[in-house]
Order: structure tokens, then sequence, then C-alpha cells
């Protein structure tokens, strides 16, 4: 369990055996389990959960509610640790790496982990100690810090890295048989990174297993004849992605009109991705929504993974 740390002097003081508080009225707590809907505290106040080791941030109102959760046992999979001896009173540190979010980074004093925003702050490959209520580091102390420079777990690729894809046509793609859905072609990458696809084709390739974010659109627009119906839907691995289906009836002819649809789904690698779109008329097509931009799009297609 350790030793509590009181804080004396005018800027802190003990509420009970859980909690600091401190002069701006935001204050320290631990509770066994979530503080959502247990622990009442101003934003910006933190608490432990001692029975899991989650950390939480108040983010919203003053009552027991509006706590976010920041950290969890997953992060203590770290890829990068830094070891300091600090000189009498020194306060700045260089780490060896940039971490990769607040959340993938924590900083101990003698072992025992210390509060950002209150103990120390972090920016870039910088960690200042704040001298919490006169607390001055001794060349006796140790400090370590622990994070991945990529963010996730010690070992694994990072939601930012080499995961993203930016596509998009320009070209008109009308509708080859009513009622089938076919795929949507996109004839240009315009940011492409851990995927494969080749400009002019449909099919995007998976090369890092992940939980992805995809946002896709066309620009319809039909010739002639009676009202019809235009649908989108993206797949993956050849099945339809769930929750991920937009339709709209389009009455007027020659007016084109913007339609999209967004999904999240967990992707695996060497599997494909499409975008397929479908009529109860061929008199439909996509088409570039002409405009006073330098490029006019018939289609976009963004990938981001997200975990």
């Amino acid at each position: 369990m350790g030793v509590p740390i009181i804080f004396k002097g005018p800027n802190a003081k003990m509420l009970n055996s859980k909690a600091l508080e401190f002069k701006d009225n935001t204050t320290v707590n631990t509770n066994n389990g979530t503080p959502e809907g247990a622990v009442i505290a101003n934003p910006g106040s933190c608490c432990r959960d001692i029975a899991n080791g989650d950390f939480y941030i108040k983010n919203t109102g003053t009552g027991n509610t509006g706590w976010l959760q920041i950290s969890t046992l997953a992060d203590a999979a770290v890829a990068t640790e830094d070891t300091f001896v600090p000189t009498l009173a020194q306060t700045v540190f260089g780490l060896s790496g940039t971490p990769g979010s607040d959340a993938a980074f924590a900083w101990y004093l003698n072992g025992q982990l210390r509060l950002r925003g209150i103990d120390y702050t972090q920016v870039g490959t910088v960690v200042t100690w704040l001298d919490p209520g006169g607390l001055t580091l001794k060349i006796t102390d140790e400090m370590i810090a622990r994070y991945n420079v990529i963010g996730g777990a010690a070992g694994q690729p990072g939601v930012t890295e080499s995961n993203f894809v930016f596509a998009f046509d320009t070209t008109t793609q009308t509708i080859s048989l009513s009622n089938t859905f076919q795929d949507v072609d996109f004839a240009a990458n315009g940011q492409l990174n851990g995927w494969t696809h080749t400009p002019g084709t449909a099919i995007f390739t998976c090369n890092q297993t992940g939980k992805y974010m995809s946002n896709y659109g066309v620009a319809t627009n039909k010739t002639g004849g009676a009202a019809a119906t235009f649908e989108l839907i993206s797949t993956f691995n050849g099945l339809e992605l769930v929750g991920g289906q937009v339709a709209k009836d389009v009455t007027t002819n020659n007016s084109v009109r913007h339609i999209s649809a967004n999904c999240i789904f967990d992707a695996v690698a060497g599997q494909d991705y499409t975008v397929q779109m479908a009529s109860s008329s061929t008199n439909l097509q996509i088409t570039p929504l002409a405009g006073t931009a330098t490029t006019d799009v018939s289609a976009s297609l963004t990938l981001t993974r997200i975990a």
C-alpha cells in the first residue's frame, strides 16, 4: 500500500483518508471502483480506481458524474523506460523518445505513480517537475518514465502509424444493373499508408490488423426517368459492414446530390475493403460535383485506425 503523502502549508489539505484538496478546489481521490456516479469532485480533479488500477480525470460537472478514464492497466505494457537520478532541486528532464499519448505515459518518483498536471507536466520529450507542495527532488531520489513512443501496448504498432487511407475519384460511374450492388472505383490515392490500393480500382487491402473508422461518400445524379432509390454500403472480407448502409430517394433529374455514410469495423491484415453502390434504376450514377475548386470529386473515402 505504501505510506500516504501529506502536504503541509496553505496549498492543500487532507479531506479524509481518500481525498486531498487543493486551494483551487480540485481534489485527488481514490475509490474502490470507477468514480463515475460515486465520487463528487470539481472539474480538473483526478481519481484512481484502486480495484482495477484505472485512472480518471473529472472532465465536466461538479457532482459525481463527468469522469473521463484516461488510462488502464493495459497502458502498463510499455516499450520504453527512462530512469533519472536528479541533481539537487532539478526540475527539467529529457526523455529518450516522444510518448504517443498522455494515456501511454507514466511518471514515477521512488516507485510511486505521480499525477500529471499536479506533480509534473510532460510536453514532447520534456518533463517538468512542479515541486508539488514544496516537494523538491534530492540526489537520493529516482525518477522513472514509462511510455510507448507510438501509443498502445508494447511491441504493437500505434493507432497513428501507417494506418490510414484517403482516396477519391473524379470520374462518372454508372449503375450497370438495377438492384445489384457493384464496386465503386477510386482513381487517386491522396494519402495511403499501411494499405494497398491500385488507382482506378475498388479494392483496398489491409496490411495492419486493427479497429478502423470508415467515412465514405459519393455525388449522385439521376439522368432521367422516374424517382429511384440510391444505396451505399461498405464491405470487408466480402461481407457488408453492419450499420454502414445509407439510402436516399432521388426524385429530381440532373441535380447532383451528396450521400455519405460511416462505420467502425475490425480489420484483419490481408483482407479487402470496398465501397459499393446500388440503385433501383440504371438512370442513377455518381458524377463529379461541379464547382469552383481545382478538383471536382465524385467519390471519396477515408479510413483511419483508431485502436
